[in-house]
Formats: C-alpha cells, structure tokens, sequence
C-alpha cells in the first residue's frame, strides 16, 4: 500500500531549511506509516528515490532489524553528504548518485519493503521522458507529484509499503492526466 501526505510547509522554509532536508517528524511519520509488521521485521530493504541528507533512512531503517538502507540523489554533494551524516548516526546506507525520475532505471532494479520519498516540490517533468516506459499508470504530463507516485510504485515489492509527500493540490488536481492515474491506484487497491 502507498500512503500520500499531502506537503503544504513547503512555502515557508526558513533559513535553516532546504529542499533536500526531510524535517525529522516527517521522516519519523513516513517512517512510522511504512513500518513492516513485526513478522517481517528482519533484514527489510528501504529505498529513497530522494534521498536529501538521508533522514528518511535514518528514521526507517531504526525501526527494523538488519535493515538494508538504500537510497539515491541527483546531487552529488549531498550523496557525499548524506553519506557522511547516515554513518555518522551508525546508518549503514548504500547511496548512488542518479536521477530517479529522468535517469536510467537501476539495473538490476530495486525491489524494496519501504520506499520513502520527501521530493523536492514545485518543478516539472522534462518533457523528453513521457514517453518512458517506467509510467505503468500512464503519463505524468509534466506533474511532478504524478511521476513520483509512479517511481515509488515502481520499486516496490509486492508486499511493500511506500510513503510520499506530495503538492498540496494533487489530490484536488482536475486535470485528466492526474485524474486517471488516481483512479488507476484505486483500481490496483494501492492507495
């Protein structure tokens, strides 16, 4: 299943905030939203599309056992620097560097328990990739949020739980494009 937190903080961060940085009770709320039963505890793998400083990682992988913390960037920099907090706080993590949303698919891909994303927000789909096979649901046409819920989908496993934070208007969005893919989770009981 997929749970949708709808973000509207996102227009008043602070000088001490930034896109790539999840908000520790977010992170602690997605985290708690996926977290696998007690009979599937052990040795469960966590994947971040997004993974800004690894917070999302941080908080899910302290609540399993074994925990395979996955996670990737488009930034550089902050791989290096989620990298360095995620050992810091004893988060053993295997992050990458790509673009989860017009980058290669990882091959082979990823089948995970939790997939957890805190995207940045407010930007658009490049319009080269709408005809990309990874858009199972149908094509984001430019939404953002409707391409993420698509990525997040992608990586699960079958018995997996994702969480993603999403425009403030996605849900109300009348758009056919958003509209449709809505439904589409309905119908696949995902939502």
């Amino acid at each position: 299943t997929t749970e949708v937190w709808v973000d509207d903080r996102r227009g008043s961060q602070t000088s001490l905030s930034a896109p790539w940085i999840t908000d520790a009770a977010i992170a602690q709320f997605l985290a708690l939203l996926t977290k696998p039963s007690e009979a599937q505890i052990n040795g469960v793998t966590i994947y971040d599309p997004c993974v800004g400083f690894g917070t999302t990682l941080l908080y899910s992988s302290a609540l399993v056992n074994n925990a395979i913390a996955v996670g990737q960037d488009i930034d550089p920099n902050i791989v290096s620097l989620a990298s360095l907090c995620l050992s810091l706080r004893n988060c053993n993590a295997t992050l990458s560097i790509g673009d989860s949303i017009s980058g290669p698919v990882p091959s082979p891909p990823i089948s995970a328990d939790v997939v957890l994303a805190d995207p940045v927000l407010g930007m658009k789909v490049p319009p080269n990739i709408e005809t990309d096979s990874r858009w199972e649901l149908g094509n984001p046409k430019g939404s953002l949020s409707n391409a993420w819920v698509q990525v997040v989908l992608r990586h699960l496993n079958q018995t997996g739980r994702g969480a993603l934070i999403v425009e403030h208007d996605w849900l109300n969005a009348s758009d056919k494009v958003s509209v449709d893919l809505r439904t589409n989770l309905l119908r696949r009981n995902v939502l």
